[in-house]
């Protein structure tokens, strides 16, 4: 069999594992409160969609079947998913049905990453990167929840695809995809909305694109994203009267203001440090107002600060256990789930979880190393590039802002991928040093 045809066998394969484990643990899993919190909202908007044609995350309709009113708390995008899947009943019944299309939606974000590391590993190398994604817990457990995780991360990956193949063919209808499927992410959620600031760089690099494809590549990546945050924004004025919810960016900084995820360092305000802050309720919705106490506190101890921006965030977002959720790779507590008792599941999550930090720390090391060699005028490669500047994003936002573990999952195979690399080094380096002269 040709190298082209083993290829497409085991990315058949990787793919059939990953529909394997999520199609399992959907149909395994049982989760206490599953429309609780942010579930909640994303279903009321979603019903009060389809049946008023309101976006609105309140349970007026529900309840009294009136018209409620309209809110920007949330973007639109995922209770749009959501609102596909819904019949005329109220409840649970629509849940099978979503969460039967986030696992696929699941595996083919497998196949979408193997796609990519193709472009710039070996072959054993890219394919121990998406079995990794594959099998990691937290990726199959984002298709069991009525959250984001899933189709966001799915988007991220079309964009990434697309992006690395239109620099590299030079095609700007696939980097105007790419733009298209950020807009996508954006109105799923919004922390993407600066993501092209860390991309543009790279189109003013020589070894990623000529200068004749410049203008119109980023005409084709900046201007859905554009139009898609300025639609929102014109819909918002129009239903609240500003361009935007101030709530969540106001949590989205208080929430990771606290030093170790604690409130004056006491352990059992550990996770939710906010909940016991006597100044939550006047920071509450004002992000100006948050970050005059950020300031604050940062000018108190400037060193244990700098600390916890620079180190301890990145530590924490990167982290294992879900800690602002039930811990470990739950978001909601499961009643049931087959990582208790199913040995396929039970193996997968072992090998995961004694991978993670190594991984991670690969990652980290690739990171630095690619943007560095970029940074100094060097062909880091296109795919690297366009990886780490990504998970730079990622981390520098959240690094400002909640590190929340939960947050990063949509980055886990972006990490995976730079992971392979130092081995990839590794494995050229020993390569040349045994070489027979």
């Amino acid at each position: 069999m040709s190298r082209h045809g083993w290829f497409l066998l085991t990315a058949a394969a990787v793919f059939l594992c990953a529909l394997f484990l999520r199609w399992a643990a959907v149909n395994q899993t049982e989760i206490s409160g599953p429309l609780r919190k942010d579930a909640g909202d994303y279903y009321r908007y979603a019903y009060n969609l389809k049946h008023f044609g309101v976006f609105s995350r309140s349970d007026e309709g529900l309840q009294s079947d009136l018209a409620p009113a309209p809110d920007a708390l949330r973007p639109p995008g995922y209770p749009l998913y959501i609102a596909a899947f819904l019949d005329d009943g109220k409840g649970f019944s629509f849940m099978p049905r979503v969460l039967k299309a986030q696992a696929l939606l699941g595996a083919a974000t497998v196949l979408l990453y193997l796609l990519i590391f193709r472009t710039y590993l070996q072959p054993t190398l890219a394919l121990v990167a998406a079995v990794i994604t594959a099998i990691s817990p937290h990726l199959v457990n984002s298709s069991v929840y009525i959250l984001t995780e899933c189709l966001f991360t799915f988007l991220v990956g079309v964009a990434l695809l697309a992006l690395i193949t239109g620099i590299r063919r030079e095609s700007w209808p696939l980097i105007a995809a790419a733009g298209c499927a950020i807009a996508l992410s954006l109105l799923t959620r919004g922390t993407t909305l600066y993501l092209v600031l860390f991309l543009l760089p790279l189109f003013f690099m020589r070894s990623v694109c000529p200068r004749p494809l410049r203008v119109c590549a980023l005409a084709a990546l900046v201007i859905p994203i554009m139009l898609a945050h300025g639609a929102w924004s014109y819909r918002n004025i129009g239903a609240i009267g500003e361009s935007s919810d101030p709530t969540l960016t106001a949590n989205f900084l208080q929430h990771g203001m606290y030093i170790n995820m604690m409130y004056e360092g006491r352990p059992e305000t550990y996770g939710y440090p906010y909940r016991v802050d006597p100044l939550s309720g006047e920071m509450q919705g004002k992000p100006g107002r948050v970050l005059t106490e950020m300031g604050k506190r940062f000018l108190d101890e400037p060193a244990r600060y700098a600390a916890w921006i620079l180190v301890g965030k990145p530590m924490l977002f990167l982290s294992w256990n879900l800690t602002e959720s039930v811990g470990d790779a739950f978001v909601y507590a499961p009643i049931t789930t087959p990582y208790g008792y199913s040995r396929p599941f039970v193996i997968t999550h072992g090998i995961s979880r004694a991978l993670h930090a190594p991984l991670m720390g690969l990652a980290i090391l690739a990171m630095i190393v690619v943007l560095w060699r970029a940074a100094k005028g060097e062909d880091a490669g296109v795919a690297p590039l366009v990886l780490s500047a990504v998970l730079l994003y990622f981390l520098v936002l959240h690094a400002l802002g909640s590190p929340f573990p939960r947050y990063s999952i949509p980055t886990r195979p972006i990490a995976y991928g730079l992971a392979m690399l130092p081995l990839q080094w590794l494995w050229h380096w020993v390569s040349h040093k045994v070489k027979p002269q």
